[in-house]
């Protein structure tokens, strides 16, 4: 794995290099300026960037913007980026990691867990890029998104950055109390602006549309329309994610669009993997915002995670996943 390190304390940087070289890791840029670092990034693939505050030459928000575009470079970012940086920060998909503690550095317990914690990172970062691509750049018609434990705010957050007349019709299982789910309707169209409402059986498809799943029954695509049908409980869960997400990948293939949120076990997991078998595209939460770090973690697992991303940069992901830019 070929991997950066850009921060500002020479300590660090010599210790995380020790720790992970161990592992295979090979450095081909560490040092406080990130300038050597962008210039590194034109003739090497960045598998794993590690940065910090207080860089020369570009700021840490620069550099995690200029590196976002660098294609499936993992990002982590080392310290407290203060509220002002931290959504910037986010936005580019980097995760958030507090600054070691330099005073414990020579500690060898101390150095056994901070080396844990990376090879986490490390792994987790394999584990996506070693996720199916999608086989092709069909444009999306359709975006399917599931969510459980903290999903609720995670949608209104989504919902509302994807702003005014988002132009793919989509469908939503949420798990919740059964009661509750046109509450929870109302309460996104309140809060986000868009068109949010209950799913019908017979419902078709339709642009800037969002509809959400009841309980009690799955919500499936058959025949290119909404289907509400009676059935086991799928991981738990009726309504389960996986059984939109399958029958959706069943039906619209490679102009499919996958989200997964925040939420408890693994329910959506198997209908990520449908997807990406049948081309389509996949975005799971990172565990950095995710509530519950469940359900997301088991799509990357079994490979069905076409990219990983903090909630805030998820909207706009879906965006350029929709104009052809992301792939």
């Amino acid at each position: 794995m070929n991997m950066m390190i850009v921060h500002n304390s020479a300590i660090l940087r010599q210790v995380l290099q020790e720790l992970l070289m161990e592992e295979g890791a090979r450095f081909f840029y560490s040092g406080a300026d990130a300038r050597p670092a962008v210039e590194h990034s034109l003739r090497h693939q960045t598998d794993l960037l590690i940065i910090g505050e207080g860089l020369s030459g570009l700021s840490e928000c620069d550099l995690a913007t200029e590196a976002s575009h660098w294609g499936n470079t993992s990002i982590l970012f080392l310290g407290n980026p203060g509220e002002a940086n931290t959504a910037r920060l986010q936005s580019a998909g980097v995760a958030l990691i507090p600054r070691p503690e330099l005073s414990l550095i020579n500690d060898p317990s101390y150095r056994i867990k901070l080396k844990t914690s990376f090879l986490a990172a490390v792994k987790q970062h394999k584990a996506i890029e070693q996720g199916p691509r999608p086989s092709s750049t069909v444009q999306p018609k359709l975006l399917v998104i599931g969510s459980s434990t903290g999903g609720p705010n995670a949608l209104k957050v989504l919902l509302k950055g994807l702003g005014d007349h988002f132009p793919l019709p989509v469908a939503i299982v949420q798990h919740l109390e059964a009661g509750h789910e046109q509450n929870l309707a109302e309460w996104l169209a309140s809060e986000t602006g868009q068109k949010v409402r209950l799913a019908l059986d017979g419902d078709l498809p339709k642009p800037g549309e969002f509809l959400l799943a009841s309980q009690g029954k799955h919500l499936i695509l058959r025949d290119h329309k909404f289907a509400l049908v009676q059935g086991p409980k799928v991981c738990f869960q009726i309504p389960s994610v996986d059984r939109l997400f399958e029958t959706a990948a069943q039906e619209w293939g490679a102009a499919l669009l996958g989200v997964l949120l925040t939420g408890m076990g693994s329910d959506g997991a198997e209908g990520c993997k449908m997807i990406c078998k049948q081309g389509g595209y996949t975005i799971t939460e990172a565990e950095s915002t995710c509530v519950v770090y469940g359900m997301p973690k088991a799509a990357v697992a079994l490979g069905g995670s076409s990219c990983s991303l903090p909630l805030p940069a998820i909207a706009d992901a879906i965006s350029r996943r929709v104009r052809g830019e992301l792939t």
